[in-house]
């Protein structure tokens, strides 16, 4: 086994890199989740400039124009 791993040892390498940054990946989708929950419990409008930057994204995308009216102030 470890002649195969030394021998393709960029993939491997590879590999284990892109299961490290999966892992850190899934970890920290319900802490972003938490945080916004406790933004949200507070009174903060964090989410709503989070909504409203994914929002104008697509507006960009289907017309080319931006929004800017439909984000919080």
């Amino acid at each position: 086994m470890w002649q195969a791993i030394w021998r393709y040892r960029k993939q491997t390498l590879g590999a284990a890199a892109l299961m490290i940054v999966a892992k850190l990946a899934g970890v920290s989708v319900p802490l972003v989740l938490r945080s916004i929950v406790r933004d949200v419990q507070k009174g903060t409008d964090s989410i709503g400039y989070l909504l409203c930057g994914v929002q104008m994204g697509r507006n960009d995308e289907k017309s080319g124009h931006v929004h800017e009216s439909e984000c919080p102030s």
